[in-house]
């Protein structure tokens, strides 16, 4: 019965934009990364400002400077967890990344059809994801392919997707299109998602408000809107808030609401936290640890043109 649970409430692990079909697998390609974009409630497609970007959108690697490493800690429910290492590495032509995850569901009990205890299991899943793309002045596109396996006593699910995404950046807008897990896995779908974004970045480097939203349409033909709101003090400290929400009722609307979180950066060296509330299955915590590398690898046209950039 404990395994039933859990495949029911494997689709709720992430975000509200895991929502899913009956007939879908590999939940877990659409568990959210990054602390820093969960605190923004998953407005984050068109900031995509870290290794995250991986994920939240292929096409923001592009305009990262610097080569960058980050993993992350997600403290779930009960003794669930989710860890995973992102990295991007940038280039002339544009930028490569790569992302490998974990999730370890703890450890349940298994019992026959007459109720009798068989032992335990430690159903558990993983994914790897590579990705590349492309800059052409203000405007980017990338594409990731990915790998992902689900374990579950003795049944186990593999799969492949990928995802395909396009970002505009100005001095302080951008905007961004693009999907998330397209494929399929052994007959069934993937959680599909298909997203659009904007953000809008007001102040100075001192004391500077970043503004985030964004619009997924979910593989129920169902939308949630995402909204964040980052204050930066100094490049040093950042306070994050961000709400998440459908506008139609739908049985999921405990994954709903407010989250928030901070972020410190020391030099080259980055901490991120969120807490995300889940209704009545409680708080989730998530951690991320990141370091750039080094001096920028390539010149930023926006930066040249404009001294009045803000990053």
């Amino acid at each position: 019965m404990k395994i039933l649970f859990l495949l029911f409430l494997l689709p709720a692990l992430g975000q509200a934009q895991v929502l899913s079909n009956a007939n879908e697998a590999l939940q877990a390609m659409n568990v959210p990364a990054g602390a820093k974009a969960t605190a923004l409630g998953g407005a984050f497609s068109s900031v995509a400002d870290d290794s995250n970007a991986l994920y939240w959108n292929p096409a923001g690697m592009a305009f990262q400077q610097q080569t960058q490493i980050q993993t992350s800690y997600n403290a779930w429910f009960m003794d669930t967890f989710f860890q995973d290492l992102s990295a991007v590495m940038p280039l002339e032509w544009g930028s490569i990344g790569a992302r490998l995850s974990y999730i370890n569901f703890g450890s349940f009990d298994t019992r026959n059809e007459s109720g009798i205890l068989q032992g335990s299991t430690s159903p558990m899943a993983w994914g790897a994801d590579i990705g590349i793309s492309k800059r052409f002045e203000n405007v980017s596109f990338g594409i990731a392919g990915k790998y992902y396996q689900e374990s579950y006593s003795n049944y186990s699910l593999n799969g492949f997707g990928f995802d395909a995404g396009g970002l505009v950046r100005f001095d302080h807008f951008s905007f961004a299109l693009g999907a998330r897990d397209l494929g399929t896995a052994s007959g069934y779908a993937v959680p599909t998602n298909y997203y659009g974004g904007a953000a809008l970045s007001v102040g100075s480097k001192s004391s500077l408000f970043n503004i985030s939203t964004d619009a997924t349409m979910t593989s129920q033909q169902a939308f949630v809107l995402h909204h964040g709101l980052e204050y930066g003090f100094h490049e040093f400290l950042y306070l994050r808030a961000g709400y998440q929400w459908e506008p139609q009722q739908t049985s999921t609307q405990d994954q709903v609401g407010f989250g928030g979180g901070f972020g410190v950066v020391l030099g080259n060296f980055k901490l991120d936290y969120s807490l995300v509330p889940y209704g009545e299955l409680g708080l989730t915590h998530k951690i991320s640890v990141g370091y750039e590398f080094g001096d920028s690898k390539k010149k930023d046209p926006e930066t040249e043109t404009s001294s009045s950039k803000v990053n």
